[in-house]
Protein backbone atom coordinates (compact mmCIF):
# COMPACT_ATOMS: atom_id res chain seq x y z
CA UNK A 1 0.00 0.00 0.00
CA UNK A 2 1.50 3.36 -0.85
CA UNK A 3 1.24 6.37 1.45
CA UNK A 4 -1.41 8.16 -0.64
CA UNK A 5 -4.02 5.43 -0.29
CA UNK A 6 -6.62 5.70 2.43
CA UNK A 7 -6.36 2.90 4.92
CA UNK A 8 -9.58 1.36 6.26
CA UNK A 9 -10.34 2.08 9.91
CA UNK A 10 -9.26 -0.49 12.45
CA UNK A 11 -12.12 -2.50 13.91
CA UNK A 12 -12.06 -2.57 17.69
CA UNK A 13 -14.19 -4.63 20.00
CA UNK A 14 -15.40 -3.33 23.35
CA UNK A 15 -12.59 -5.04 25.29
CA UNK A 16 -9.83 -3.47 23.17
CA UNK A 17 -11.46 -0.04 23.44
CA UNK A 18 -11.76 -0.31 27.22
CA UNK A 19 -8.17 -1.58 27.53
CA UNK A 20 -6.82 1.39 25.55
CA UNK A 21 -8.80 3.76 27.74
CA UNK A 22 -7.49 2.03 30.89
CA UNK A 23 -3.90 2.47 29.70
CA UNK A 24 -4.55 6.14 28.93
CA UNK A 25 -6.07 6.65 32.37
CA UNK A 26 -3.18 4.85 34.09
CA UNK A 27 -0.66 7.02 32.23
CA UNK A 28 -2.49 10.20 33.26
CA UNK A 29 -2.66 9.00 36.85
CA UNK A 30 1.07 8.25 37.02
CA UNK A 31 1.81 11.64 35.45
CA UNK A 32 -0.10 13.41 38.22
CA UNK A 33 1.36 11.19 40.95
CA UNK A 34 4.96 11.89 39.95
CA UNK A 35 4.33 15.60 39.49
CA UNK A 36 2.62 15.89 42.86
CA UNK A 37 5.44 14.02 44.58
CA UNK A 38 8.25 16.16 43.19
CA UNK A 39 6.37 19.42 43.69
CA UNK A 40 5.57 18.55 47.31
CA UNK A 41 9.23 17.69 47.91
CA UNK A 42 10.30 21.01 46.40
CA UNK A 43 7.82 22.94 48.56
CA UNK A 44 9.01 21.11 51.67
CA UNK A 45 12.61 22.00 50.84
CA UNK A 46 11.65 25.61 50.19
CA UNK A 47 9.77 25.74 53.49
CA UNK A 48 12.76 24.28 55.30
CA UNK A 49 15.03 26.93 53.80
CA UNK A 50 13.17 29.75 55.59
CA UNK A 51 14.17 28.62 59.09
CA UNK A 52 16.14 31.10 61.18
CA UNK A 53 18.70 28.52 62.33
CA UNK A 54 20.15 28.09 58.83
CA UNK A 55 22.85 30.46 57.59
CA UNK A 56 22.34 32.78 54.64
CA UNK A 57 24.50 30.85 52.18
CA UNK A 58 23.04 27.48 53.20
CA UNK A 59 19.47 28.74 52.91
CA UNK A 60 20.24 30.18 49.48
CA UNK A 61 21.65 26.83 48.32
CA UNK A 62 18.63 24.98 49.73
CA UNK A 63 16.25 27.38 47.96
CA UNK A 64 18.07 26.90 44.67
CA UNK A 65 17.84 23.11 45.02
CA UNK A 66 14.12 23.40 45.85
CA UNK A 67 13.54 25.51 42.77
CA UNK A 68 15.50 23.07 40.61
CA UNK A 69 13.35 20.19 41.85
CA UNK A 70 10.21 22.26 41.17
CA UNK A 71 11.26 23.00 37.60
CA UNK A 72 12.24 19.36 37.11
CA UNK A 73 8.70 18.39 38.13
CA UNK A 74 7.22 20.98 35.78
CA UNK A 75 9.25 19.86 32.77
CA UNK A 76 8.57 16.21 33.56
CA UNK A 77 4.84 17.01 33.65
CA UNK A 78 5.08 18.80 30.30
CA UNK A 79 6.99 15.85 28.78
CA UNK A 80 4.40 13.34 29.98
CA UNK A 81 1.61 15.62 28.74
CA UNK A 82 3.19 15.83 25.29
CA UNK A 83 3.56 12.05 25.23
CA UNK A 84 -0.09 11.67 26.22
CA UNK A 85 -1.16 14.07 23.45
CA UNK A 86 0.81 12.04 20.90
CA UNK A 87 -0.85 8.84 22.08
CA UNK A 88 -4.29 10.42 21.86
CA UNK A 89 -3.73 11.83 18.36
CA UNK A 90 -2.67 8.40 17.12
CA UNK A 91 -5.43 6.44 18.84
CA UNK A 92 -8.33 8.91 18.72
CA UNK A 93 -9.36 8.28 15.06
CA UNK A 94 -9.64 4.56 15.78
CA UNK A 95 -11.35 5.08 19.11
CA UNK A 96 -13.84 7.68 17.89
CA UNK A 97 -15.13 5.29 15.24
CA UNK A 98 -15.93 2.72 17.92
CA UNK A 99 -17.51 3.75 21.18
CA UNK A 100 -19.18 1.00 23.23
CA UNK A 101 -22.93 1.10 23.03
CA UNK A 102 -24.80 2.36 26.07
CA UNK A 103 -28.16 0.96 27.08
CA UNK A 104 -31.29 3.03 26.40
CA UNK A 105 -31.58 5.84 28.90
CA UNK A 106 -27.83 6.42 29.22
CA UNK A 107 -25.29 5.35 31.83
CA UNK A 108 -27.32 6.56 34.80
CA UNK A 109 -30.12 4.18 33.97
CA UNK A 110 -27.76 1.21 33.78
CA UNK A 111 -27.81 0.61 37.55
CA UNK A 112 -31.59 0.73 37.55
CA UNK A 113 -31.79 -1.80 34.72
CA UNK A 114 -29.40 -4.24 36.38
CA UNK A 115 -30.79 -3.95 39.89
Amino acid sequence: MNSHQIQPPIKLDDDAYLRIMEIDQAHSSSRWTLTTFFMSVSFAILGFSFQDKIGLSASFAIRISGLLIYWFAYFMFKRFLDYNKVLRTHTWPELSSHIPALPPGGPLRLSEQVG
